[in-house]
């Protein structure tokens, strides 16, 4: 399950820039966990420090591994629908019990 992480020149000065500067706190720990794992740091230490399980970190050894740095940056939690996108069929139940409370003459009589 542990593995190392090289990183170039480059590529650690780029994972430094996305640690100290991005807007997103995720983004930013996904990226310090990559550097501490370039650094030498074992998994335990690594989950010590960040507050994070050995599958967070599998994750994204695995992500960067696979596409570069641009995996870090993604959201990471796959397909996700907008807050007000229901599913089918989940609004008119809910819609019908509003109309219903709403009539002053329902309920017990």
């Amino acid at each position: 399950m542990e593995g190392t992480i090289t990183l170039g020149r480059k590529e650690r000065k780029e994972a430094l820039r996305v640690y100290r500067s991005h807007p997103d706190p995720a983004v930013c720990k996904r990226a310090q966990i990559i550097l501490l794992l370039a650094a030498g740091w074992s998994w335990s230490h690594v989950r010590s420090a960040m507050f994070c399980s050995s599958r967070t970190i599998d994750r994204w050894q695995k992500r960067y591994q696979e596409d570069g740095l641009e995996a870090l940056l993604s959201d990471g939690r796959g397909r996700r629908r907008p807050a007000n996108d229901l599913s089918p069929g989940v609004g008119r139940p809910i819609g019908a019990y509003l109309e219903i409370a709403a009539n002053p003459d329902w309920g017990p009589g």
